[in-house]
């Protein structure tokens, strides 16, 4: 595999964030699903900006963890699908 930018890719998959017009995004971490289409599967692939150490990675990766699964609680008790 060989890295590249992927900035385009995202915006053509619809990837969008709710921001205010003040705010700054500071910390990226991108974590992507790739199909292999020579000989199959699939792969994980993850990216980041550059000068985010792991902790950092680590912190951010847990966090949107706690954020999906409060979202999904909160969808599932509000009867939303």
């Amino acid at each position: 595999m060989k890295e590249q930018k992927i900035g385009w890719i995202l915006d053509n998959m619809g990837v969008r964030l709710e921001l205010d017009p003040d705010d700054q995004i500071i910390e990226v971490i991108v974590i992507a699903k790739v199909s292999k289409f020579e000989g199959g599967g699939t792969a994980l692939c993850h990216g980041s900006n550059q000068g985010i150490d792991w902790v950092a990675q680590q912190g951010l990766i847990h966090s949107a963890i706690v954020t999906i699964d409060n979202e999904l609680r909160n969808s599932l008790s509000s009867g939303d699908d």
